[in-house]
This record gives structure tokens, C-alpha cells and sequence, in this order.
């Protein structure tokens, strides 16, 4: 695992506007839905943050008024990239959100 690349694209991702906006908007807002509801699967946040890093994160690195290379990441490294932001969601966001009771 390239921890160096890794590295530079999770703070690419933090730190970009557009994609921060996407993850914000996009993924943040789906996760509250199922935190709420209580169907929340952490291994399937996982998921569906691979698809933040292979639709927008990837996408903007590798334009070239940004980083001008294409940041590919193999599948341990996504998975890592996931991780990293899924618990960054859940401890920023979701632990001070209240499931509804059933």
C-alpha cells in the first residue's frame, strides 16, 4: 500500500470544495437517513464511500487545474480511503444524531 498517494488523495478530499460539498451533501445526508431509521450497516458505509473516492474525489485529482495525475488506487487502498472517512462521519456527525425508537 502506497500510504504517501493514499494520503495526498484523503486530504484532497477533505480539503476540495466540490468534493467536500458531495460528501456532505450526498453521502452525509444518506448515512443520517439510515442512522435515524436504524438500519445503518457500517461494512455497507464502506461501500458507499468507495463510490465518493471512483465519482468525485478521483475525478477532480486527476483534472488538470487541480493535481493533473490520476490518483488510482487499488482495492486495499480505496478500502482504506472508505475507513478513513466513514469513522471521520460518524464521530464527526452521527454519534450526536438520536435513533428513533421503535
Amino acid at each position: 500500500m502506497d500510504r504517501i498517494k493514499l494520503d495526498e488523495v484523503i486530504s484532497f478530499g477533505e480539503n476540495n470544495r466540490y468534493c467536500y460539498n458531495h460528501l456532505i451533501g450526498d453521502y452525509l445526508t444518506n448515512m443520517q437517513r439510515r442512522w435515524i431509521k436504524g438500519t445503518y450497516d457500517r461494512n455497507k458505509a464502506v461501500k458507499l464511500l468507495e463510490y465518493y473516492y471512483s465519482n468525485y474525489v478521483r475525478r477532480e485529482f486527476s483534472k488538470r487545474t487541480e493535481m493533473g495525475y490520476d490518483p488510482k488506487l487499488n482495492i486495499e487502498e480505496r478500502k482504506a480511503f472508505a475507513i478513513h472517512f466513514r469513522n471521520k462521519l460518524e464521530n464527526e456527525f452521527l454519534k450526536h444524531i438520536k435513533k428513533i425508537k421503535k
